[in-house]
């Protein structure tokens, strides 16, 4: 549908006569183009027993492998059905010998079956019993190993992000600063030397004990 409306004028007859048909809803969100659609419906078995009807020689080859694909095909206004592929010849022969071979159910119940002498047909029942619990055992195998494999595929579900809490930052601690002492110790030890001594300072007198403390002025001096 979305080929068709893409092609504007030129499908506009074709996309409105396809709204009659019956539609087939595919799996892809976005539209893709034609050949890749029906190759996945159609995919390797045909399950849903489609006629293909395409006027390209590349598709009608690659369906051409699948078995029970009729293919149609416009040649000068003329409808052509196609001759059946290999495959189909294959698939069909397959269900004939299906038919006419016994299956492997019926095999199994004729070995419990005894034939006498006189003609008289018994079968043996717990033969029939053992037969029916390996046919039990093997369909529960089957469903475990199922299981294991969409536990497998599906995997462990993950929690909702809005509903989980956020992990708090721990605080970073601060560093520690050393004492002034530690600190020239350390300083001292990285240069090679033991540590430094402190230098006294003088203390500087005032003012009023400095002259009191000063020898006395003669006049001979002054004058």
């Amino acid at each position: 549908m979305a080929a068709l409306k893409a092609r504007g004028e030129d499908g506009s007859g074709a996309f409105i006569s396809s709204k009659r048909y019956e539609k087939r809803r595919c799996k892809h969100q976005t539209a893709v183009p034609e050949s890749e659609c029906l190759s996945q419906i159609i995919a390797s078995t045909n399950p849903h027993n489609y006629v293909v009807a395409t006027q390209s020689k590349k598709l009608r080859l690659k369906f051409a492998t699948v078995p029970g694909v009729p293919l149609l095909y416009i040649k000068r206004a003329n409808l052509i059905l196609e001759p059946p592929s290999e495959a189909s010849l294959k698939g069909a022969k397959k269900i004939e010998s299906d038919k006419t071979h016994a299956s492997s159910k019926e095999l199994q119940t004729l070995k419990a079956v005894k034939v006498t002498a006189m003609g008289k047909v018994s079968v043996d029942p717990k033969l029939v019993q053992r037969l029916e619990a390996k046919q039990e055992n093997k369909k529960q195998k089957l469903e475990v190993k199922k299981a294991k494999l969409l536990k497998k595929r599906m995997g462990p579900k993950e929690p909702n992000p809005l509903s989980v809490k956020k992990k708090k930052k721990a605080p970073t601690p601060a560093p520690v600063q050393p004492a002034p002492k530690e600190k020239a110790q350390t300083e001292a030890s990285e240069g090679g030397e033991g540590p430094s001594e402190k230098k006294k300072r003088k203390r500087r007198k005032p003012r009023s004990e400095r002259a009191e403390g000063a020898p006395a002025s003669t006049g001979s001096e002054s004058s």
